[in-house]
């Protein structure tokens, strides 16, 4: 009788303790750099790889490409809600064209919160 009664304590306790958290949806931008170089072409092509790797990539490869380390965060919740890619031209101190392809991602993800009630 008394292991019953303490394990009717001990699974309570645990169901409440289950129900005390949240969750927190983030939402940031990132940008990075795929390539630079004199041909257009080639730099857009670069660029157009990248974006494409970073749509395809698991949730868990995105949460450290993207650097989330948040605590609680919920893993499989990582996710790219948008690519966008620039090239951007600028030009070297003797003048000549240079091209920068940009990759622009926008993701989300989830942080479970903790209720200390």
């Amino acid at each position: 009788m008394m292991i019953k009664l303490l394990s009717a304590v001990v699974l309570a306790g645990m169901s409440l303790s289950v129900q005390a958290f949240s969750w927190t949806s983030y939402q940031d931008t990132r940008h990075f750099t795929a390539a630079a170089g004199s041909d257009k072409a080639q730099v857009t092509q670069q660029g157009v790889s990248l974006s494409k790797t970073i749509q395809t990539a698991t949730p868990r490869q995105l949460k450290r490409s993207l650097g989330i380390y948040d605590h609680g965060l919920r893993s499989r919740s990582v996710n790219v809600s948008q690519t966008q890619l620039v090239v951007q031209e600028f030009f070297t101190q003797s003048g000549t064209p240079q091209y920068q392809a940009i990759v622009k991602v926008s993701y989300n993800y989830d942080v479970q919160n903790r209720s200390r009630d």
